[in-house]
């Protein structure tokens, strides 16, 4: 009986297919490695979603859905600013937030840059 010989024709990709293939993955990996390129309109949106607005909110005459706006106030705490400013008067500066219960001087430095306080008028 002949000996077969075993080639390796079969395993290695010829030419033309080497090609093909290269063009599949290239076209498949394209939107991924598209995505990332950053052209100058992709810097300007990314500029803009940068931005971080800050607001002012006078605790004095601000409604609750606007307190609730503010870092770390919530829907109770918002109730209880309220519920104090209208029981035991107006606050004068952030650090007099801490009269409401669940605020303390912590939380009343993290929320001065948002508050503002109208200078009394004579």
């Amino acid at each position: 009986m002949p000996e077969k010989k075993t080639s390796l024709s079969p395993l290695i990709l010829r030419a033309y297919d080497r090609a093909t293939l290269t063009v599949i993955v290239l076209f498949g990996l394209f939107p991924l490695v598209g995505g990332a390129v950053l052209t100058p309109d992709s810097l300007e949106h990314d500029k803009a979603c940068e931005r971080h607005f800050t607001f002012r909110v006078d605790p004095n005459t601000a409604e609750w859905d606007e307190l609730v706006l503010l870092p770390g106030i919530g829907a109770k705490l918002a109730e209880a600013i309220i519920e104090t400013r209208d029981t035991r008067g107006s606050f004068r500066n952030a650090g007099d937030m801490v009269r409401v219960k669940g605020i303390a001087t912590k939380r009343s430095d993290a929320l001065r840059p948002y508050l503002v306080f109208p200078s009394p008028r004579d």
